[in-house]
């Protein structure tokens, strides 16, 4: 069951101490797009100073695994993984115009 919106799970990719070679890069990245291609990857990308995120949108924990698994930074060890349930897709997030109901002096804890 792929592409059903029902259960998505996270993939944190860390880096495990090795830099991927640009062939591992390349082949991680082409693999993230024919899992764009096939609707199981809703979002995916980078986090600063190493490692990501991609959002997965499968029908079990199990291809999430999978998936996971089979992806060319972990095969090649450059990256460790760890899956988490999304529990609710919010759809788009809409910023409310105007003026933050927030002060300055309050979000700066004065």
């Amino acid at each position: 069951m792929t592409g059903t919106g029902l259960r998505y799970a996270l993939i944190f990719a860390r880096r495990a101490g090795v830099v991927p070679s640009s062939d591992v890069v390349a082949a991680h990245q082409e693999r993230l797009s024919q899992l764009a291609r096939s609707g199981h990857v809703a979002m995916a990308g980078p986090f600063e100073g190493g490692g990501g995120l991609v959002v997965l949108d499968v029908g079990s924990h199990r291809e999430a695994e999978e998936l996971a698994r089979t992806d060319p930074f972990v095969l090649h060890a450059t990256h460790e993984f760890r899956l988490v349930r999304w529990l609710q897709d919010l759809g788009p997030v809409a910023v409310p115009a105007g003026p933050s109901p927030v002060s300055p002096a309050d979000a700066a804890g004065g």
